[in-house]
């Protein structure tokens, strides 16, 4: 019965760097077989193992660098996504330095609107004041009139009391026998230089009182003039502050759809960030497979019994050989052309090379374990340098989330902190609106009662000035009618006075 000798745990690729098959013919109870050929049998087994170990090998190095490449790919997903994230925070302080500078403006122009209407405020006070001073000067020429027409009343008093001193003196001459041409002519000439002396003060109080009509007439239109200026003055503010609120208002319209874009690319990229946890988590199992097959590999490379058969039976399947193969009838043949040599030094002759063969196989065997080790220490290397970047990309990811958080929470106490301050402050632009609107109403009301009450009195006082002067006409008529009559009676009755007085 011939033996077959196993040597498929001494490393196979030694066989293949040798370069060539050493034919071992093995005598046993004198009966030879084909070494060569079951060598070769064992030699394509060896290479077919050694081929699938090296595709396995090469299968794996290959998805292991695809899942560096897809790692690596991750983590500069996650360094882009890093990189949204500060231009997202620069973003955001963009938007805070922006609504910082809408609040400033929005103080500033609310300061700039009050002062505006602080000075509306003072102009229609300085108005008032205006008017004020208007109403106490046509007062004050009002009681100047009046005491004119008192001094106009006495004046007339006096005249009438002069006429009737004339009267009563012509009435004595008349009675008297004799009277004087001189004293009659000396009467005449005071009479009519008193008259002309009231005439000339009639007409220069009659001009001045003409004059200051004038003027008070000029004054009341310029306070008409000046009153419909500031009404006009006021519609323009009005409709400035009414511009400045919708401008505003389209200003926080744009504002809210520019937050809400905002919100929107945050949770669109908030959805990426998720996506590329499951696909770190996918890579995550993806390397614990990895590292299950580099175990499985790492205990076939053991050379265990278990691992040897295995491969065994997959290169027989892979050859389509039975167990019974190995026994050729060829063999006998084989052994019968060994001649020239006898049994013994056959057996040792083959027993060397059989040494020598042992002797590479360990050598190669101990080659191949160093190259192993060599490649399960990089493996090893790779796996803790795809450990850590996998847990800086975690705590990369984690550290971004809790900022995107922030920023979120940020952005809504933000949006929530401005949308009230423009609620406020266009409360309090419709209250100042609302207050001035009420003022300047009760302001102009009061305008207008004043100068309707201004208008009412000075047209009294005109009317009451222009009776008083036609009542001085009538009386300096009169008196003129009385002094014509005492002329042409005295005229008339000089002859006789005369001749009465000189007979």
């Amino acid at each position: 019965m011939a033996h077959h000798y196993n040597v498929e745990g001494y490393g196979f690729p030694a066989l293949q760097q040798l370069g060539k098959v050493v034919k071992l013919p093995v005598l046993d109870n004198y009966e030879y077989e084909d070494p060569e050929l079951d060598a070769k049998r064992k030699l394509s087994r060896a290479l077919i193992k050694q081929q699938q170990d090296q595709e396995e090998q090469i299968n794996r190095e290959k998805a292991l660098r695809e899942s560096i490449i897809e790692l690596k790919g991750s983590a500069a997903l996650v360094r882009a996504g890093l990189g949204s994230y500060r231009a997202l925070k620069r973003s955001v302080e963009d938007l805070q330095t922006e609504n910082a500078d809408l609040h400033a403006q929005v103080a500033a122009q609310r300061t700039v609107d009050l002062a505006d209407l602080e000075k509306q405020l003072a102009l229609v006070a300085s108005l008032k004041n205006d008017a004020e001073a208007d109403v106490a000067d046509k007062q004050h020429q009002i009681s100047t009139l009046q005491g004119e027409c008192d001094s106009l009343r006495t004046q007339k008093a006096q005249l009438e009391a002069q006429i009737a001193t004339l009267t009563q003196n012509a009435v004595d001459i008349a009675a008297q026998p004799s009277s004087g041409e001189a004293t009659l002519a000396a009467e005449k000439v005071l009479l009519e230089t008193e008259e002309h002396t009231h005439i000339l003060e009639y007409i220069k109080d009659r001009s001045a009182w003409q004059s200051e009509k004038k003027e008070l007439e000029s004054r009341l239109a310029n306070a008409a003039h000046e009153h419909e200026r500031e009404r006009s003055a006021w519609e323009e503010v009005k409709e400035r502050l009414d511009q400045a609120q919708s401008e505003e208002r389209t200003q926080h319209s744009h504002d809210r759809l520019r937050w809400q874009a905002e919100k929107a690319q945050l949770e669109h990229q908030a959805t990426v960030i998720t996506d590329k946890e499951e696909e770190i988590a996918d890579l995550r199992s993806e390397l614990e497979d990895y590292e299950a097959v580099n175990q499985h590999s790492e205990l076939c490379a053991t050379g265990s019994e278990w691992s040897r058969r295995r491969a065994i039976t997959f290169a027989n399947s892979q050859l389509n050989l039975e167990p019974a193969d190995h026994e050729d009838p060829r063999s006998d043949d084989d052994i019968n052309q060994v001649t020239g040599k006898s049994i013994e030094d056959t057996i040792i002759h083959n027993t060397a090379n059989r040494l020598e063969l042992m002797a590479a196989t360990i050598h190669a065997r101990s080659d191949q374990d160093d190259a192993s080790k060599r490649e399960q220490l990089l493996l090893t290397r790779e796996r803790n340098q795809l450990s850590e970047n996998l847990a800086d990309s975690n705590a990369e990811r984690d550290s971004l989330k809790e900022t995107l958080a922030e920023v979120l929470d940020v952005l809504e106490t933000t949006l929530a902190d401005a949308l009230s301050k423009i609620a406020e402050h266009e409360s309090t632009i419709s209250r100042m609106k609302s207050d001035f609107a009420e003022f300047a109403s009760s302001a102009l009301a009061a305008m207008e009662k004043d100068l309707e009450q201004d208008t009412a009195t000075w047209n009294k006082i005109v009317h009451e000035a222009a009776d008083k002067l036609e009542l001085a006409s009538e009386a300096i008529a009169k008196r003129e009618k009385d002094v014509k009559e005492m002329k042409d009676f005295i005229r008339e009755n000089l002859p006789k006075l005369q001749a009465r007085r000189f007979s």
